[in-house]
C-alpha cells in the first residue's frame, strides 16, 4: 500500500474501532520515533522544529529538548517527535 492508499482507506472506514486501534498504532510508532531522535541530539546540534523553524539544541532531557531558535533567540522544550535534525551538505 502506498500512502494515498492508507489515506484513502482511513477515509473509507466506518469502524470505529479499527480506526481507534489504528490512532493507537500511530501513537506508539511516534513515541517510538521520538525516543529514536534522543539518541542522535546532543548541545550544540542543529536542528528543525516542525512549523518553527531551525535553531540549536542547548540541553537533552528526558522527554524534551531545550531548543535556542534562530530567528528569535527564545529557549523552548520542545518534544523529540517535533524536531528533526538538519544535516550538513558537503
Amino acid at each position: 500500500m502506498n500512502k494515498t492508499e492508507v489515506l484513502e482507506f482511513i477515509i473509507s472506514c466506518e469502524d470505529n474501532h479499527l480506526l481507534k486501534r489504528l490512532s493507537v498504532a500511530c501513537t506508539d510508532r511516534r513515541k517510538a520515533i521520538g525516543s529514536q531522535m534522543k539518541y542522535k541530539l546532543y548541545p550544540g546540534t542543529r536542528v528543525n522544529v516542525d512549523r518553527h523553524g531551525a535553531g540549536t539544541v542547548i540541553k537533552v532531557n528526558r522527554t524534551r529538548a531545550l531548543i535556542r531558535m534562530d530567528d528569535n533567540n527564545i529557549e523552548y522544550h520542545t518534544p523529540f517527535t517535533m524536531i528533526s535534525p538538519i544535516t550538513s551538505e558537503g
